[in-house]
């Protein structure tokens, strides 16, 4: 074997070598609140896009829609994946556990059709995010035009996570850490100007509401019409799979207490699910009452 041919293989396999010390575990891990940011940039990731699908789809009942997820978010998805941090400490997710619990090739198959879904979860909302992001950039008046600039910058966002990634875990956190830190900050102060303009003008909240009202003939009509269209709101959920796979990096006092492994990822689970919650809410109320229908 050439030295370039060890290289390659020693970093290729980095992270599958158990270390042989304490110390060395001890290096291999991060506080629970630095691995958050990794699953954030998948969970905190529909941010950006969220409050704008909601209105495309339910239109003024954008905030009950948005109501809706929350609160299968903070009700549903957060107490399984509680018990699923408790039932696969080392990682390995639901898909585990469905595993463990139907047993043999039908198991197995049923596993393999579920991680075919999530493989399509994640492209997706990957594809969709960077797509996202390069709308903006063109849209700026100050970046340079040139031939199929969308896709180029789209397929060069994409290879950019794909390369962090490929440095190994531990620098996709640190990386993944200080975006997160600063995507959280820029929508933490948008918000928090938007929602200061919400107060400052009371008229267009009651404007929104009379056009409501006209709509739907009633409070119920317009509970089942925003449930119908929550299967188009769901993206970010994947993220709570993210939170339990990446729970072998959760940093304990204890490098072997698994009981305070759950704890930690627990405490993921529920920050990353509060956030989310009181982000999309802000974002789907200000975009829905602040922003002209026709600008969609």
């Amino acid at each position: 074997m050439t030295g370039i041919q060890r290289k390659f293989k020693h970093w290729f396999f980095e992270g599958m070598r158990i270390p042989k010390n304490e110390q060395a575990m001890h290096e291999y891990r991060d506080p629970w609140w630095k691995v958050m940011c990794l699953t954030g940039v998948d969970y905190f990731s529909s941010m950006g896009f969220q409050p704008g699908i909601s209105f495309l789809a339910a239109g003024l009942l954008s905030p009950l829609a948005t109501l809706n997820l929350v609160l299968l978010t903070l009700f549903g998805a957060l107490p399984a994946y509680w018990l699923v941090a408790k039932e696969s400490p080392n990682g390995q997710g639901s898909f585990a556990i469905v595993e463990r619990l139907l047993g043999g090739w039908k198991g197995k198959s049923i596993v393999l059709i579920l991680l075919g879904f999530a493989a399509t979860d994640f492209v997706f909302t990957i594809t969709m995010c960077s797509a996202d992001a390069t709308s903006h950039i063109v849209e700026n008046p100050l970046f340079p035009r040139f031939a199929n600039d969308r896709m180029i910058l789209t397929m060069s966002l994409i290879s950019l996570l794909g390369l962090v990634f490929l440095f190994g875990f531990r620098e996709a956190i640190k990386f993944s850490f200080w975006l997160v830190l600063l995507y959280l900050a820029v929508n933490f102060v948008s918000l928090w100007v938007i929602v200061g303009q919400l107060f400052g003008h009371g008229q267009l909240v009651a404007d929104c509401l009379t056009k409501l009202n006209a709509q739907y003939s009633s409070p119920l009509a317009m509970v089942a019409t925003s449930m119908l269209v929550f299967p188009q709101l769901a993206l970010g959920l994947s993220g709570f799979e993210t939170g339990v796979a990446v729970m072998p990096h959760i940093q304990t006092k204890h490098q072997e207490d698994l009981t305070e492994r759950v704890g930690n990822t627990r405490l993921l689970l529920m920050t990353v699910a509060i956030i989310m919650s009181l982000f999309l809410m802000a974002g789907s109320i200000s975009t829905t009452v602040l922003i002209p229908a026709e600008l969609f």
